[in-house]
């Protein structure tokens, strides 16, 4: 496939409902695809993520029925679940690990530590895990475009039973939730047009 432009590649992608299976992903093109979610940005670069490539077809299957059936979940050839951590306190090793990267002095280390502790002092585990979450979602944007960009199709899953998923997968949930599944593959079928509100109804302008 050629390559596409920005706007070829927002109108081809498409939440893909039925995946040819028989026709694998180049590995390259997958690498990529996770790539663009690993550099994706994060609030504070906290990168609150992890990205499980499910290729085990037997895991693929136990989890239809955590996902309410979607059959996506079977017929794609690639699965992306992505991850987020649950402790994001200033004081969590994660979160210092984090912070330290950035090889601050101490004065200046200690200074980032409270401003973040301040600005998620409010938020209780449901609202910190809801954090992660919304920064979760612009790493699968960014996959999704990558994928589009490669004529890859691929459907943004967040219906699903977290608890089952994770006791399937085998997730350690004292550190980590799962918060979306990404199925990649090449569409079985072309989609309907892309149906959106008009370009007036969605901008405003204030000047």
């Amino acid at each position: 496939m050629n390559p596409l432009n920005l706007s070829e590649i927002w109108n081809y992608r498409h939440a893909c409902k039925a995946f040819d299976p028989t026709k694998p992903l180049p590995q390259e093109a997958l690498l990529e695809i996770l790539e663009a979610g690993r550099l994706s940005a994060s609030s504070f670069g906290l990168e609150p993520w992890k990205f499980l490539v499910i290729q085990n077809q037997e895991m693929r299957q136990r989890l239809v029925p955590a996902c309410f059936n979607q059959p996506q979940i079977a017929t794609c050839v690639e699965l992306i679940v992505i991850l987020i951590r649950k402790n994001l306190r200033p004081d969590s090793p994660y979160v210092l690990e984090q912070f330290s990267r950035w090889n601050l002095p101490h004065e200046a280390l200690q200074g980032i530590l409270s401003w973040y502790g301040g600005y998620i002092s409010s938020m209780d585990d449901r609202a910190l895990l809801d954090y992660a979450d919304k920064q979760a979602h612009i790493a699968l944007a960014n996959m999704m475009t990558c994928a589009a960009s490669k004529g890859i199709d691929s459907c943004p899953i967040g219906g699903f039973d977290p608890k089952q998923c994770a006791q399937i997968l085998g997730i350690d949930e004292t550190l980590f939730a799962p918060a979306l599944l990404l199925p990649l593959g090449y569409r079985a079928k072309e989609p309907s047009p892309k149906i959106r509100l008009p370009f007036d109804e969605v901008v405003s302008f204030i000047s």
